[in-house]
């Protein structure tokens, strides 16, 4: 295993709890535009687009948990072959 490795991982964990973030808020927005949204085909749309955001939030939560997996995965071998 090589230390770019480690830093590599740590990097893509970094990127999507921004993105996590990020579909968070967008999800909000939706749903606050949603609210304030009088025309029900306008309102229907902004709420689906909520729903969408919100999966990817998921998505994004288990890709965090997958390579912080993999992440002490990589840092138990590597005291493993410094032993």
């Amino acid at each position: 295993m090589t230390t770019d490795t480690v830093k590599d991982l740590r990097a893509i964990i970094e990127a999507l709890i921004i993105a996590e973030g990020r579909e968070a808020r967008s999800h909000d927005f939706y749903v606050k535009a949603a609210q304030k949204a009088q025309n029900p085909a306008a309102r229907k749309m902004l709420l689906a687009l909520a729903e969408e955001e919100e999966r990817h939030r998921g998505d994004m939560g288990k890709r965090i948990i997958e390579f912080k997996a993999e992440l002490e995965r990589e840092l138990r071998k590597r005291e493993t072959e410094k032993a």
